[in-house]
């Protein structure tokens, strides 16, 4: 027995590249990006795959056919030919930054850490401060303000692309995404839970 949703529900999780929670959408929006982004004409917009119930990943033309990707409680649209799964979960390969704003900057991260180096521990000008990498450039990472930290130039030059790398606490620096809280999305389903986090 089908269970039909609307095209205006928002029942649909769309995760960075990461794997993180990025925003809910709508049974509509959620067909179309998956839908467009393996259109020939749209080879320039990020790609994007339904993620099904055993983590395998499908283009539109996979996750209609997929028959062993669906979830327990697995909605369903009807066109005028077929009945199609929706795609609860979507996967894009774009770089979406959580922060719509600027990357930080040397003088708010200056502010935040109190000018003193995340690395070496010691309190410096900010004429001697630079925004460093976590994870570096080189090995994937990118410039999410997450990703970034304060360190002193000595340091900056010594950690190069090492990764991980420790601070003179003895623990390695890390990028952490932001957490998403799953009490705060208007519909919580099931199959979301991997991916979205309670807070404290």
């Amino acid at each position: 027995m089908y269970q039909f949703a609307s095209a205006n529900e928002n029942i649909v999780l769309l995760l960075t590249h990461y794997w993180t929670p990025l925003n809910v959408t709508s049974v509509r929006e959620g067909v179309r990006k998956l839908m467009s982004a393996g259109n020939a004409y749209h080879k320039s917009r990020p790609k994007v795959l339904a993620v099904a119930s055993d983590g395998t990943t499908c283009d539109w033309e996979t996750w209609i056919e997929y028959k062993h990707g669906f979830y327990e409680e697995q909605p369903f649209i009807r066109t005028v030919k077929n009945v199609i799964p929706v795609p609860t979960i979507l996967l894009t390969t774009a770089n979406f930054t959580y922060n719509t704003h600027r990357k930080p900057s040397l003088k708010y991260l200056f502010k935040k850490y109190r000018g003193v180096c995340q690395i070496c521990g010691k309190q410096r000008p900010l004429s001697m401060m630079t925004v460093e990498h976590i994870l570096p450039k080189s090995k994937g990472g990118d410039g999410d303000y997450y990703n970034l930290t304060l360190t002193c130039q000595p340091c900056n030059s010594k950690k190069g692309s090492v990764f991980p790398y420790y601070s003179h606490k003895g623990k390695p620096l890390k990028a952490n995404p932001p957490k998403a809280y799953f009490d705060t999305f208007p519909v919580a389903r099931e199959e979301w839970k991997p991916f979205l986090f309670r807070g404290k």
